[in-house]
């Protein structure tokens, strides 16, 4: 990886870090919510696995997004700092257990984690009509732009950059499955008062 990259991924890490203090400041634990991120930790962290094991969406490297399940969800029931969290925790232990902690494919998948988290809570706030299929095709895309990103760095070579229009394209795709099922999930919550 060049020096860009690793500049890059720092800066990342740092801003993230220094963003993250107020909200955690201002977030308040109660045994309800703890219980809720331990389930949905769990839960994506199971989903990520599992997903590792599936074939990949078409093209190498390409996965359904089957963690963002329970990303979405928890943003839509607690707000932006639980799903960054467990997105956040998700993403480190599955790199942990499948050896990809600190290698490309560990870098990949943080950055587009918080691509996605960040763009789906902006997206949400922005636009109060945003639906749950909307705001996950907008995180779908992210995701998958920041891990080209990632990649180019990592390589050193703008030639990735050819990979994009496919893998938006399937973004795109897995972006609005994860939204639809999510949408469903959540009116079932919505009905038996989650």
């Amino acid at each position: 990886m060049n020096w860009i990259g690793g500049l890059l991924i720092i800066a990342a890490t740092l801003f993230t870090v220094f963003a993250l203090t107020p909200l955690l400041n201002s977030f308040s634990f109660t045994n309800k919510k703890i219980a809720r991120f331990g389930v949905f930790a769990s839960l994506s962290i199971a989903l990520g696995i599992a997903e590792s094991f599936l074939p990949d969406f078409l093209l190498p490297g390409m996965k359904i997004g089957l963690p963002n399940l329970a990303i979405l969800i928890l943003l839509y029931l607690n707000g932006f700092f639980p799903a960054l969290v467990v997105s956040l925790v998700r993403v480190v232990v599955v790199s942990l257990l499948r050896g990809s902690f600190l290698a490309m494919g560990g870098w990949m998948s943080l950055a587009g984690a918080l691509a996605s988290i960040l763009a789906m809570a902006i997206i949400k706030k922005a636009f109060k009509s945003a639906t749950p299929v909307g705001v996950s095709l907008i995180g779908s895309v992210f995701h998958v732009s920041a891990q080209i990103a990632v990649a180019v760095a990592y390589i050193g070579s703008a030639a990735i950059l050819y990979y994009l229009p496919f893998m938006g394209l399937l973004a795109i795709v897995s972006g609005l499955a994860v939204g639809l099922v999510d949408a469903r999930i959540l009116k079932i919550l919505s009905r038996i008062g989650n």
